[in-house]
Parts: structure tokens; C-alpha cells; sequence
């Protein structure tokens, strides 16, 4: 059911184009939700987050549809499975979080035992170049509990490669350790390295996008505690060992 609250005009512009072709939607296969795009008029858009230029985000709807809206239009994104932006990743925005509880708060520390990952897409006759050059960048997301915690992001293009009409474009990208600070109890986490485009020009990778996600269902944080992931890529996956757990008074760094 749509939501009797007043729309923004940004949004109603989008209706207005996703009603013109709304009959498409009845013969092209739909996209399965990714992100849930809660608005500050109250209204909401369910659909897959393509690209960040600037202030502005490109979504493509369930129906296939994508949309323009403004950074400032914006309450909160929540990224209902993966997520869809120097050589070295380097932190995005800055992501606003919660203070915490009078409970007190304690700090989740990821550290990766394996660092680089590379990738590589093709690009015909210079078919598509800005947005296949966009979608190869490689993201990677902490995400606590439904939002975003930590992100950073690669936009580097490292090395093109000729062959002829077709030319290939490789980023290569090393991980970085980072923290965040989190309220003490328990949290779901999920940890996503992938290309921020991993669908639209899916054939083009080679050879396959990059697209990992690691879920943690439960970690428990005490007051003032730590807890460690080290992740490792084992044969193109995600993986890693039993979270290591250490007291307000001992550091973990340099273990």
C-alpha cells in the first residue's frame, strides 16, 4: 500500500516516471530488492543503489526502473542483503552514528589477513565507459544492525588493457583494518567487499564481478570491550575465524 503522506517533489517526479512506464514492469523481469530507501517526507523506495555522484544516488526500483534522488532527501538506507562508491581504499562520507546508551559502548576491530582483490571489466567500442568504469570501483561496508557504519571506497583504475576494439579496465584495491565504535549488547553485522555495481553489466566482468558478503548473525559486545574479525579471502570468499574477544584494559593491536 502506498503511503498517504505527502510525497517530496523529487519523489512525485519519480512516480511520474515510474507510472509513464509502469507496462514495462509487466514484461521485464524484475530486480530483487537490495536497499530500502527511507525518505524524510515518511515514503520509502525499495530497489538496488547504482551509483553516488556527489550528492545525488541513482536507484533502480523492483521494476527496473532508476531513479535520481538527492543526498538531502535522504532519512536512512538499509541494505536488506549486499550492498551496492589512490590505489588504496580510502573512507567515504563520514557516517553519522547513534552516541551511546549510558550502557556504554565497545569497539568492533576488523583486520584482514589477505588485503588485495582486483578486478576487471571490458568495455566494446567505448560502449558505456563512464558507467562501466563506476560500476568496476570496489566498495567495502561495515554495516551494524542495519546501517552503515564504516565505508570506503576505490575509484581508481589501475592498468587499461587493448585488445583491439574492446579495451579491459582493472582495479586493483588493498583492504584496510578499521574499527567502530558500537552500544555494548548484542548486534548483527555483515561485512560487504564487492563492486559497486555488480549487476547491470554483469557479463562485462572477467571474469565475475566482485560481490562477497560475510554475515555475522550475533556478536555480543561488552562495555569497554573489543572484539576482533580477521577476515581472509579463501579462494574468492569471504572468511573467518571465531571472533576473538579481549577486555577494555588489553589492546589488540599488533597481535
Amino acid at each position: 500500500m502506498v503511503s498517504s503522506k505527502r510525497f517530496s517533489a523529487g519523489v512525485r517526479r519519480a512516480m511520474v516516471l515510474v507510472c509513464g512506464v509502469g507496462i514495462l514492469g509487466l514484461v521485464l523481469p524484475a530486480v530483487v530488492p537490495g536497499e530500502v530507501v527511507r525518505l524524510k517526507d515518511g515514503s520509502t523506495l525499495k530497489g538496488r543503489l547504482l551509483r553516488v555522484d556527489g550528492d545525488t544516488l541513482t536507484i533502480r526500483l523492483s521494476i527496473g526502473v532508476p531513479v535520481k534522488i538527492h543526498r538531502a532527501q535522504i532519512e536512512s538506507i538499509a541494505f536488506t542483503d549486499s550492498i551496492p562508491a589512490g590505489a588504496v581504499l580510502r573512507p567515504a562520507d563520514p557516517v553519522t552514528s547513534t552516541p551511546p546508551p549510558a550502557g556504554g559502548a565497545g569497539t568492533i576491530m576488523v583486520k584482514f589477513e589477505d588485503r588485495k582483490v582486483s578486478t576487471k571489466i571490458t568495455i566494446d567500442k567505448k560502449k558505456f565507459w563512464d558507467e562501466k568504469v563506476r560500476s568496476n570501483d570496489i566498495v567495502l561496508e561495515f554495516v551494524v544492525d542495519g546501517k552503515v557504519a564504516y565505508t570506503a571506497a576505490d575509484t581508481t583504475t589501475d592498468k587499461t588493457i587493448y585488445k583491439g576494439v574492446e579495451k579491459q579496465l582493472k582495479n586493483d584495491a588493498e583492504l584496510p583494518d578499521f574499527s567502530v565504535q558500537v552500544p555494548s549488547g548484542r548486534h548483527r553485522c555483515t561485512l560487504v567487499v564487492r563492486n559497486r555495481d555488480p549487476d547491470t553489466f554483469h557479463d562485462s566482468f572477467e571474469p565475475a564481478p566482485l560481490n562477497q558478503v560475510l554475515d555475522f548473525d550475533e556478536l555480543s559486545v561488552a562495555p569497554g570491550g573489543i572484539i576482533r574479525l580477521d577476515i581472509k579471502m579463501d579462494k574468492g570468499f569471504l572468511r573467518t575465524s571465531s571472533p576473538k574477544f579481549y577486555r577494555s584494559s588489553t589492546s589488540a593491536e599488533g597481535e
